[in-house]
């Protein structure tokens, strides 16, 4: 269960330590996002794939007919992945079908759609019901445009300077607070598992996970 903390005279409440009371925020501002988190690990990584790419590259789309993600791994037992939160560049009225995929199988295990608008920005879709998470195996999360008219475009995380290629600057790692972003970009022609691997490349897509 959940409790309401109303007063600091709540402190001392042994419920506040329950997994189900703080819930992050993404996006204030734009359309929210809420996140579930248990409070040993409040502030420890950082909450968001998706706005940290937004930090450090500027997402296009192109026009091709492709769906595009990031295989993840999630971080704890118990964790389910509830929807699935983009960023989308693009400034016609496009239907996105965001989805959720075990690794290895191309049937996906969850879906849902959202139709943008003609500015870029956020878009966030709920799954019907939650998908249980297993940490022995890897998960794809992906957009698809339906109209099969556009999709993301690669944006480079690589930085050129000596003669060598670096990751872009304050990019260490894919790990975040419920996950671990395992792959470079991830893409498949038409609506399916993607397949195909770009290294040193991203698509900001990202799953919302809670547990």
């Amino acid at each position: 269960m959940s409790t309401k903390v109303s007063a600091l005279t709540q402190a001392t409440n042994a419920e506040i330590a329950d997994a189900s009371l703080a819930y992050l925020v993404v996006d204030p501002s734009g359309t929210p996002t809420s996140r579930k988190s248990s409070l040993d690990r409040l502030g420890t990584l950082k909450d968001s794939w998706v706005d940290d790419l937004r930090d450090l590259v500027t997402p296009t789309v192109g026009a091709t007919n492709q769906t595009t993600g990031h295989y993840f791994i999630n971080l704890r037992s118990g964790q389910t992945c509830t929807g699935v939160r983009v960023y989308w560049a693009g400034t016609a009225v496009r239907t996105l079908k965001l989805a959720l995929y075990e690794d290895g199988n191309a049937t996906a295990l969850k879906s849902a759609t959202v139709t943008t608008t003609t500015t870029p920005g956020y878009y966030s879709v709920t799954f019907g019901s939650a998908q249980s998470l297993d940490r022995k195996k890897a998960y794809c999360i992906t957009c698809y445009e339906q109209s099969a008219s556009e999709a993301m475009a690669l944006a480079s995380m690589l930085v050129s300077g000596g003669g060598f290629f670096w990751l872009a600057p304050g990019y260490a790692s894919g790990r975040y607070r419920d996950y671990v972003i395992s792959t470079w970009a991830a893409y498949a022609s038409g609506d399916a598992l993607p397949g195909s691997l770009s290294a040193g490349s991203v698509y900001p897509v990202e799953p919302v996970i809670s547990g």
